[in-house]
């Protein structure tokens, strides 16, 4: 309201005319909605741990038919310049399983289960022309010492662009662990405030964020990258 009164004050003194304030309104109105629309931060770093290998599978579903609650999402990738998105981009995507298990490695949990040779839950995407890359999992489990995450890579044409983990909002987190499929292993004893990967300042910018698909989950996670 205080910029309009001052506007009006101006436009009645004859130092402002309309046609000279549009442009002006116009572009900031335009900047305004694309930074609405994409959330043009950049995406912070972090590890890509020590489960990461290159499955090579471009694929949308990863999950392998193994049981767990659905999680679909699209990673959009924009370029924090001009949150312009940025088509063909590869979005590589691991995690764990809901028994907290990663494929590919042996010797792991209590039961040093061995995984080697599966590829459940990994997979790639090339982004659209919108950014985006769409992916079917399913709500990834806990193991010791880390929270909740999902591990990704974004890179194109050999230029890795960054290298992050993505977090799922606690209070679904602590909803998922007391389902049916996830409660036989309790609530995850390594919280968002005691995680030693996720450093407090970069949760909101690393937040994946949800909303109820049927019995499952669905929701967009923005990537912000230099390019």
């Amino acid at each position: 309201m205080v910029l309009r009164r001052h506007f009006l004050k101006k436009t009645a003194a004859g130092l402002v005319t309309i046609p000279a304030i549009l442009p002006m309104l116009s572009c900031e109105t335009k900047a305004e909605n694309a930074e609405a629309d994409y959330n043009c931060i950049l995406t912070p770093q972090q590890t890509s741990g020590p489960f990461y290998f290159d499955t090579k599978l471009k694929r949308s579903n990863i999950t392998e038919n193994r049981p767990g609650l659905s999680l679909a999402f699209k990673v959009r990738v924009v370029n924090v310049k001009d949150c312009t998105p940025i088509a063909n981009a590869v979005v590589d995507i691991w995690h764990s399983d809901k028994d907290g298990l990663y494929s590919g490695y042996p010797r792991q949990g209590e039961k040093r289960i061995d995984t080697t040779g599966e590829t459940f839950c990994r997979g790639h995407q090339t982004t659209n022309a919108e950014g985006e890359a769409s992916f079917v999992t399913m709500f990834p489990g806990w193991y010791p010492g880390r929270a909740p995450h999902i591990h990704f890579k974004v890179y194109m044409a050999g230029n890795s662009f960054v290298t992050s983990q993505m977090y799922p909002p606690w209070d679904i987190a602590k909803e998922v662990y007391e389902s049916r499929l996830y409660a036989f292993r309790g609530q995850s004893p390594t919280t968002y405030t005691n995680d030693g990967v996720l450093r407090s300042s970069d949760l909101e910018k690393l937040t994946l964020p949800l909303e109820k698909e049927g019995e499952g989950f669905k929701g967009t996670f923005v990537v912000g990258v230099k390019a």
